[in-house]
């Protein structure tokens, strides 16, 4: 695999796809290859001449992009000029005018051409030089709200190198597969949540209160698989902490500690894992070969006053589990694959779950309120800050101390 196929895409560069042309790289059921907008023949497509993109080349364009997202998902190069040979390969640059205009303004068109709408698609222009124009490239993933067609009413999808009309059986055994796939991401979660239980409880002295909370993401696109991750570098990442700064004021910096260190590591079936136990505490990071990614963490307070959970702690592991799953998908060939995140906490003793005191960012900070447990939340794994904000506005409900307005959160470094 070559950077231009694995790199996410908002770190794309011209010198990324011209490792395309260098390397003379195929079309291929998940890469395709545009040389621009299409017009009818003896005609150009009034984008080219300070208009808008007409009709016949957004057809050509998204006819495409729909064949990805009902088969596999891939890369769409618009603006690559490929060879006459079979398969083709990407030849030369063909940059579009206007290149950044131009990709905005078919993300828009996307949303009324394509049924249902088609959200794991990401587009991306990448300059060619210094006079504004460039490549588009488009992000899509196999999608689990598929199959998706064209507002003419044909669904597509590809075979080989081409992006041809679904037949009746394939658009049913495609709608089929795909609540299969919906099945097996539920059965994911409850599984997590089982042996996220069992576990939290195991070893707590019977005497003292425990508060416990996991982290988990699953992917929910096309199925994800690396065939060994134990000691696999490209997936088994530190766990770490990060800056953050609160509504864009540098002056409101916090820190996401994670809530411990990785301990050692052990394969297990199918994935592999960090962990550490013993009767006061807990931890452990799975990541398992399917891209199914897990950090849980546990303590059992001596004082019944101690018994808590900081935000920052919460946050930190959240924005660790993110990390892991980009890494992950890239290491499979899938950059920006789509994931969603559980997040669980709670608190328990013989008596059952109780709510849990939510503290601050650290030791450092003071009590938030009272969250009646377990608290579940499950979001899209998109946007890290959107990811985090989100989570933190929700944390501050569940405590009964909601906020006067949204705050958002960035990380300085991630």
């Amino acid at each position: 695999m070559i950077s231009a196929i694995t790199k996410a895409l908002h770190e794309l560069t011209q010198q990324d796809l011209e490792t395309l042309c260098d390397k003379k790289w195929p079309e291929s059921q998940n890469v395709e290859f545009k040389s621009g907008l299409s017009a009818e023949q003896g005609r150009q497509d009034p984008w080219y001449k300070d208009g808008k993109v007409g009709d016949y080349a957004k057809r050509k364009l998204f006819k495409e992009i729909v064949a990805l997202a009902n088969s596999s998902g891939g890369r769409l190069f618009l603006g690559v000029d490929e060879s006459s040979e079979k398969p083709p390969v990407a030849a030369n640059f063909l940059p579009l005018p206007r290149c950044h205009d131009l990709a905005e303004s078919l993300e828009r068109s996307a949303y009324s051409w394509i049924e249902p709408p088609l959200t794991p698609m990401k587009v991306r222009a990448v300059p060619i030089g210094n006079d504004g124009s460039g490549v588009v490239v488009f992000d899509v993933q196999s999608s689990h709200n598929a199959p998706h067609r064209l507002k003419d009413l044909h669904c597509y999808t590809r075979r080989g190198t081409e992006s041809v009309p679904m037949t009746m059986y394939e658009i049913q055994d495609l709608t089929l597969r795909l609540d299969r796939r919906t099945e097996e991401i539920e059965r994911s979660f409850d599984e997590s949540k089982t042996e996220f239980h069992a576990w939290a409880d195991r070893r707590r002295p019977v005497t003292r209160k425990g508060v416990a909370f996991r982290v988990v993401a699953v992917p929910t696109g096309a199925p994800l698989y690396i065939a060994r991750t134990f000691r696999n570098p490209q997936v088994i990442l530190p766990i770490r902490n990060f800056n953050a700064v609160l509504d864009g004021q540098d002056s409101a910096r916090v820190v996401l500690s994670a809530s411990f260190d990785a301990g050692s590591e052990r394969p297990i079936v199918r994935g592999s894992r960090r962990e550490y136990e013993n009767d006061e505490k807990g931890h452990a990071c799975t990541v398992r070969c399917d891209g199914r990614i897990e950090l849980r963490w546990k303590e059992f307070w001596s004082e019944p006053r101690e018994n808590r959970i900081y935000l920052g702690w919460i946050l930190g592991d959240v924005t660790n589990v993110m990390l892991m799953a980009e890494a992950f998908a890239s290491a499979a060939g899938a950059p920006g694959s789509e994931y969603a995140l559980e997040v669980e906490a709670i608190s328990f003793s013989s008596s059952g779950f109780g709510p849990f005191p939510l503290y601050g960012w650290n030791t450092m900070h003071p009590y938030v309120g009272g969250v009646e447990t377990p608290f579940i939340q499950r979001l899209t794994l998109a946007d890290k800050n959107q990811v985090l904000s989100t989570l933190l506005t929700d944390l501050n409900d569940a405590a009964g101390q909601p906020l006067e307005k949204a705050r958002t959160i960035s990380l300085v470094q991630a």
